[in-house]
């Protein structure tokens, strides 16, 4: 029985690990120039693989000049100083600073290049004419999607999924958003493996916020606050 219950107890904990791993909310960032992503936060860890330049990321968490992220299909730990950040919710230390020195932008992966890289200018393209994120005729407030419907997100005007709402599917992305719902937006319904990028400013500019699973409430950093957002 002891056995036992220290096996229910390691497990336990091991979820409890897994869960502090997949936050609601991500920090988001994209990478300034090519990035090698290695398994734990030393200069000495296994290779995974080359995270490109401009590659859109989620940030798990951060040691020292580390950070976890995940990004361009792959999961694990690149320098501090190969990213962009766009958060507004802080994001999470993982562990203690080892303090190895992770490789710098612009030098190859050596230690000693420079701290600052290439700036970067945060675009997402939209390729869309249409000057607003709604169709002229199209009111946003379509009823609730079922959770058998394809990936998607709901916005909502007021706390808990309630007053009006607009859905958006996977794979849009708007540029603004109509008076109506400027700053107007307090929760998020997510379907399927969707994630939500919500931020304050137009053209995905400004602080921003990445939503794993669905809100009742949004932080008070972004509550009322969202002028732009992309599902994906």
């Amino acid at each position: 029985m002891p056995t036992f219950r220290l096996a229910i107890a390691a497990f336990a904990a091991a979820m409890s690990l897994i869960a502090l791993a997949t936050p609601a909310f991500a920090t988001p960032g994209v990478t300034r120039q090519d990035a090698q992503v290695l398994s734990e936060p030393n200069s000495g860890a296994a290779f995974l693989g080359t995270i490109g330049a401009s590659q859109q990321l989620d940030i798990i968490g951060c040691n020292g000049v580390w950070c976890k992220v995940s990004g361009g299909g792959l999961t694990g730990w690149i320098g501090k100083d190969f990213i962009t950040f766009k958060g507004i919710i802080p994001t999470p230390t993982i562990g203690v600073d080892s303090g190895s020195q992770p490789p710098r932008p612009g030098n190859n992966g050596n230690n000693g290049g420079n701290n600052n890289g290439p700036s970067f200018n945060f675009d997402f393209g939209f390729g869309n004419d249409n000057p607003g994120p709604f169709p002229p005729q199209q009111q946003p407030r379509p009823p609730r999607p079922q959770p058998s419907q394809r990936a998607q997100a709901c916005f909502y005007s007021s706390t808990n999924f309630r007053g009006d709402s607009f859905c958006v599917d996977r794979g849009q992305s708007y540029a603004y958003l109509p008076d109506d719902w400027d700053n107007e937006i307090r929760s998020v319904e997510i379907f399927g493996r969707a994630r939500v990028d919500l931020c304050r400013d137009e053209d995905m500019e400004g602080a921003c916020a990445t939503l794993r699973s669905s809100q009742s409430r949004l932080p008070s950093q972004i509550d009322r606050r969202v002028s732009s957002l992309e599902v994906y």
